[in-house]
């Protein structure tokens, strides 16, 4: 200790010097023990204690024998990290470090109001409030668990040393993982929320002014009657599909045939709802939703406009809202409740900017090759070309910019300019299960010459 034996250099390299107990892990304890470590060696009391205290000997011949075989490499002149193989392997960590912040959540380019929340970096996930204050606070929370250990255990002692310690059970983004309970038809538990009092009020009432409550109950009991609005006061809704089935029994069955050359315009959210068997991250859902397009040379991609102040807000806030990911890269993780993710118009707008994007990388290219994919982004629409199948090449159609926030009247431009590029032998193939969609074709079918075909189903 006076001549500051606080480290030992096991080779002649410079700048190696290494804690005395990490030297015993790397010599004695690493020659001396079997394969299996001291576990399953021998449950002999005495055996244990006589390799315990020859231990350093068999060590001794081990490393004597590595010595005569001149397999020792403790004694080399050069660092370990300078060697070529190590440089080579770090360097592809360091490739790997910075592919998994381009293909990810680059934590570096944040912006200043999104810097505010924890995200998980490979979901894009925002944290709850009770994850992200457990993340915030485990630094202190462990120091005060070690506070509490050594005044409880080891000064004051009041707790027994080997008392069994309680697990602090830290949230972290794994606690957010979504969890469904499956439960027959039978046996579903439906959650009912109802004014308690009102039925009461109402009998009290009844005794003292005489109020007939079998009139009163053929009135709707409340500011607004149930058959227009719910109890939240929004619209009720009504099951519209029926008009299309009472559309169809009017007219006459028989079977058509597509034409041999189509333009077809897909409804790209309702593709987007009908993915079923999702991959695990964004870029395979890039390439499942293309694939999923018509095999035909020209497809027009027609998506909604998510617009900040909207008439459309509250029939949103009626489905359900999610909160806000953050998609990095092609390797982020697609959540597993893909439905609650496009609850968000900025999920669902962050996803149609990857989706772009993705489309017009060199990956894409030899797909888009002989093909014209048209895809809607918000006001403006793109134009996706590949003449030579190696570069992908992305054009404003200045034609299809609009400011209409639904795909279903956007739909109509698109056949609408669809009719003007093509010939009329050219059938025009709407895919789309939105009954508005088929009921604006019906009002337009007589400005389109061409072959009109509704797919739905």
């Amino acid at each position: 200790m006076r001549d500051c034996g606080f480290s030992v250099a096991r080779s002649t390299v410079p700048g190696c010097r290494i804690p005395i107990d990490q030297t015993i892990e790397q010599t004695v304890n690493r020659s001396a023990k079997t394969s299996g470590g001291i576990i399953g060696f021998s449950r002999n009391v005495g055996a244990y204690h006589r390799w315990c205290l020859t231990r350093h000997k068999r060590a001794t011949y081990a490393e004597a024998t590595f010595d005569q075989l001149d397999m020792a490499d403790d004694r080399m002149e050069g660092h370990k990290s300078t060697r070529p193989s190590a440089m080579k392997r770090s360097e592809l960590e360091v490739n790997q470090v910075i592919s998994t912040f381009e293909h990810f959540l680059n934590p570096f380019q944040i912006s200043a109001e999104q810097g505010q929340q924890l995200f998980c970096l490979s979901s894009g996930k925002p944290a709850s409030p009770a994850v992200a204050n457990d993340l915030l606070r485990y630094t202190q929370a462990g120091e005060h668990a070690v506070s509490e250990f050594i005044q409880t255990r080891l000064l004051s002692r009041t707790v027994k040393f080997h008392e069994r310690m309680k697990k602090m059970s830290l949230q972290t983004f794994k606690s957010m993982a979504v969890q469904c309970t499956m439960s027959s038809s039978k046996k579903k538990t439906v959650e009912v929320k109802a004014e308690r009092n009102l039925l009461g009020s109402l009998l009290v009432l009844s005794q003292h002014h005489k109020v007939n409550l079998e009139r009163l109950f053929q009135h709707p009991v409340g500011p607004i009657p149930w058959a227009l609005a719910t109890a939240d006061g929004a619209p009720v809704k009504t099951d519209k599909s029926q008009i299309m089935h009472c559309i169809e029994a009017l007219g006459e069955q028989h079977t058509t045939s597509l034409p041999e050359s189509s333009v077809h315009v897909v409804d790209g959210n309702a593709l987007l709802h009908a993915m079923v068997h999702l991959p695990e991250t964004f870029e395979g859902l890039a390439t499942s939703v293309f694939n999923s397009l018509p095999r035909a040379d020209t497809v027009h991609f027609v998506t909604d406009t998510y617009l900040d102040n909207s008439i459309k807000q509250t029939e949103r806030l009626r489905r359900g809202c999610s909160s806000t990911y953050l998609i990095g890269g092609v390797k982020t993780k697609l959540p597993r409740d893909f439905k609650t993710f496009l609850l968000s118009p900025e999920n669902k707008h962050q996803l149609l900017e990857f989706l772009l994007t993705e489309w017009q990388s060199e990956r894409y290219a030899s797909k888009l090759h002989g093909r014209t994919v048209f895809f809607v982004r918000d006001k403006d629409c793109f134009c996706l070309t590949s003449v030579d199948g190696l570069t992908v090449a992305a054009t404003q159609t200045l034609e299809l910019v609009s400011n209409q926030e639904e795909a279903d009247t956007r739909i109509i431009l698109h056949c609408l300019h669809a009719a003007q590029q093509v010939p009329d032998t050219y059938g025009i193939v709407v895919r789309s299960p939105d009954t508005d969609v088929f009921v604006l074709l019906l009002h337009y079918s007589f400005r389109i010459p061409h072959q009109l075909l509704f797919d739905t189903g």
